[in-house]
């Protein structure tokens, strides 16, 4: 299947990605969450660099992250029983 070339901005910078078409989709949602927590902390961090707010992102989405997968391990514990 062929990829397509795609343009997403993350923190004031512009990335191109090399997606197949049935992930654009995808991947632009993520980008454009990802752009609404940057600007979101870098609205209550004002004094903070792009840097340390991209760390911040990666923390948090990470932590929701580990919540969902934990959440699922619970669930199929529970289904054991």
């Amino acid at each position: 299947m062929e990829k397509q070339t795609i343009n997403i901005i993350i923190g004031g910078r512009s990335y191109k990605f090399q997606v197949a078409p049935e992930n654009e989709s995808r991947v632009r949602a993520a980008a454009k969450r990802i752009e609404s927590k940057v600007t979101s902390y870098l609205q209550r961090y004002e004094n903070k660099d792009m840097q340390d707010i991209l760390s911040i992102v990666l923390l948090d989405t990470t932590l929701s992250l580990v919540s969902l997968e934990n959440k699922d391990e619970i669930s199929e514990g529970m289904g054991q029983l």
